[in-house]
């Protein structure tokens, strides 16, 4: 049988049928698939900016309640000791000691004391803080929480504090004088925060006057700062607290750490070049 033999015209028939139908369809499923994967691509790339932003937003929320929080904290502990010199019409001593001037409990243990009845009948400060006594409380985590804060969400031990105060000689907490808040000057750093303590709420520890240029300069372990890194918080003899920049001059700190230089500045003058408003803070960390 002789193969089939196509004249010229016959292949250019041919050839135009292939142009005109077969190579069309071609392109147009090619353009589809194309078109279907770019759509694709788009919806994927929106869903994850959007869900980046939510994250984002979630977080600054939190980061902004958790600053709060802190604030709060600090402000509570004044009002613990306002509580307590009104009571005994004295500041409480930094450390509790027995008669052999052996360490016993902090300001904190006693200031949580007193403010809670209950905790009266079931522990006792003039007991070491973890003695038999005091056993339970030392291992509830919700009654030292505002000297803890952020404990729940900074992975810090729920007993470790970081609201200590500046003690020694002319401060708030000079045990060889017994002073109230009325008899400090309302400018004089009373409390301040301070990471990587190691030291459980109700045991004694805070920071010595003579330290804190040290801890302020620190970038790791013990040092002043703690939930945040832009700056740490101070709370005053006169019931404020300010959020400060974490680089603020010891210079310019230590004007404050003592009764007799706090007399002689003003932190408005002094500090509040590096105060970061808690209000504004917050609004920051939002935007």
């Amino acid at each position: 049988m002789r193969p089939t033999q196509l004249n010229v015209a016959e292949v250019a028939r041919l050839r135009g049928n292939i142009t005109s139908s077969v190579l069309p369809t071609m392109f147009l499923g090619s353009w589809r698939r194309r078109r279907y994967g770019l759509s694709m691509l788009f919806v994927a790339t929106t869903v994850c900016a959007i869900g980046f932003g939510a994250w984002r937003y979630v977080h600054r929320v939190n980061a902004a309640k958790a600053e709060y929080n802190t604030a709060q904290g600090f402000h509570w502990a004044l009002y613990g000791l306002a509580e307590w010199d009104a009571k005994l019409g004295r500041l409480p001593k930094s450390v509790v000691r027995d008669s052999a001037d052996t360490p016993l409990s902090s300001w904190r243990f006693l200031v949580a004391w007193s403010h809670t009845t209950a905790m009266q009948h079931e522990a006792d400060y003039r007991r070491h803080w973890n003695a038999a006594p005091n056993a339970q409380l030392a291992s509830n985590c919700d009654v030292g929480g505002a000297f803890c804060i952020g404990s729940e969400w900074s992975g810090r031990s729920c007993f470790e504090t970081n609201v200590m105060a500046v003690v020694g000689p002319g401060t708030a907490f000079d045990d060889a004088v017994v002073q109230t808040l009325a008899s400090l000057e309302p400018d004089q750093i009373v409390l301040v925060e301070v990471s990587q303590t190691d030291v459980h709420w109700m045991e004694p520890g805070d920071v010595d006057v003579e330290e804190v240029e040290e801890l302020l300069k620190a970038k790791s372990g013990r040092r002043i700062g703690g939930n945040f890194p832009q700056g740490f918080h101070v709370a005053f003899a006169d019931g404020e607290v300010w959020f400060l920049r974490a680089d603020v001059p010891y210079q310019r700190l230590a004007k404050f750490l003592t009764k007799s230089s706090a007399k002689a500045h003003r932190r408005e003058a002094v500090l509040e070049p590096y105060m970061l408003d808690i209000e504004r803070e917050r609004k920051w960390m939002l935007n």
